[in-house]
């Protein structure tokens, strides 16, 4: 077998070279592997749950951002961990605590939270392969607007990494981008025109399709809009639609860009 790392070899005579043997997810999930394993060596199993546990507490308190103060689930998984400690005052304990690893004077309590940041990551990045099969470039006559470029390789970061309202969101934004600079390419409007009328995403496809750039795609300039408009402001899609919901934007956001700029 070929050492890791090392490049595969012709499996015989007339035989061409065989793939690779490691996979790239593998490695990120190995090397995290790795670091977990060396904090489990060195410290107890107990020191090493209640390290985990308060990584849990501080990773999840992050990913709200809002926290009520005594929110029953921070103070439920507190108490699971220090059961014969008074813990009234919950709001306080996470303040000290995530203080505490913001100082970086403990290095395993910030180690450990690393871990679980990156496991995170790791979930999100081992999905990113089967998402990016599912996209493909389209290509055209002219290049995007430069003040849209950014709006597109934001949507497709987001795509693969499994943000999907954000995607479906910056869709829309993306096309808002497009139009505004055709529409002033075109002399329809000014830029000082646009920042004083704010128009939205519906108004500007509109005069788009007046100016007989939108035919074809009206239909999918409609739906990327009405998509990231009930993202923004109404409800996220199930999770069960979710994905297909943001790769369907993405899909109306090109054939769209093929009609305006192909």
């Amino acid at each position: 077998m070929t050492e890791e790392g090392s490049t595969p070899t012709s499996g015989g005579e007339g035989e061409g070279p065989r793939g690779p043997e490691f996979e790239v997810w593998n490695h990120l999930e190995s090397g995290w592997q790795m670091a977990y394993d060396d904090m489990a060596r060195q410290l107890p199993h107990e020191t090493m749950n209640l390290f985990e546990g308060l990584a849990e507490a501080l990773v999840e308190m992050n990913t709200r951002l809002l926290v009520p103060e005594n929110d029953p689930s921070a103070a439920n998984r507190l108490r699971s961990l220090f059961p014969d400690t008074d813990l009234r005052d919950v709001t306080s304990v996470l303040q000290r605590l995530f203080k505490s690893y913001l100082s970086g004077k403990n290095p395993w309590l910030r180690h450990a939270v690393e871990l679980e940041v990156a496991s995170k990551g790791i979930m999100r990045a081992t999905g990113a392969l089967e998402r990016f099969a599912l996209l493909a470039p389209r290509f055209s006559q002219r290049p995007m607007p430069e003040r849209a470029q950014p709006y597109l390789e934001e949507v497709v970061s987001t795509f693969l990494f499994g943000f999907d309202p954000a995607c479906i969101a910056l869709c829309r934004s993306a096309l808002e981008q497009v139009a505004k600079a055709l529409l002033v390419e075109r002399g329809t409007y000014t830029d000082a025109r646009l920042k004083r009328e704010q128009s939205t995403a519906g108004t500007l496809v509109e005069e788009l399709k007046r100016a007989g750039l939108l035919k074809q795609s009206y239909d999918a300039a409609k739906r990327v809009i009405d998509r990231g408009g009930t993202v923004v402001h109404r409800h996220i899609f199930e999770a069960k639609i979710l994905r297909e919901q943001a790769r369907g934007s993405i899909e109306d956001l090109l054939d769209v860009l093929a009609a305006l700029l192909g």
